[in-house]
């Protein structure tokens, strides 16, 4: 049976591919300080305070992006390059193209859908954001 971060983040127990929570446990707390953390297997898995820690943010779509500023845009986007290893290194110049650099970065069309039911995000819906990019509702994510 595959975990959530497994599932969502398409690693499998063939692949040995880096497990974004790890990583991300391991960048927050040094090893010593795993003994709140609940073990699943040889696998570790977030306790209620970790889920709880990882970051928040609006949902918006392309057409309400279109409505903000360009200096809101490109501060999006250099917040987006600091927390999320899929945002583009680069600020683009036309404001169509922040745009879409900024939706790309925040899931691209997948991020438009909650990929636990199907439903899409409504318009400033809060969504809870995985340590690998991907954006879910928080009461889908948090039950998983």
């Amino acid at each position: 049976m595959l975990g959530l971060f497994d599932w969502c983040c398409g690693n499998s127990r063939d692949q040995r591919v880096a497990d974004p929570l790890e990583e991300y446990i391991n960048a927050v707390r040094p090893a010593s300080s795993f003994t709140d953390v609940a073990t699943a297997g040889d696998k570790k898995t977030a306790t209620a305070r970790e889920i709880n820690n990882l970051p928040l943010e609006e949902y918006y779509s392309p057409e309400e992006f279109s409505n903000w500023k360009v200096k809101a845009l490109k501060d999006e986007l250099k917040r987006l390059q600091t927390v999320q290893r899929n945002a583009p290194s680069t600020i683009p110049i036309e404001k169509s193209e922040l745009i879409a650099a900024v939706v790309e970065a925040r899931g691209g069309s997948s991020g438009n859908t909650c990929a636990v039911c199907y439903c899409e995000y409504d318009p400033e819906e809060v969504v809870r954001v995985l340590p690998c990019g991907h954006r879910f509702h928080i009461e889908c994510i948090d039950r998983w």
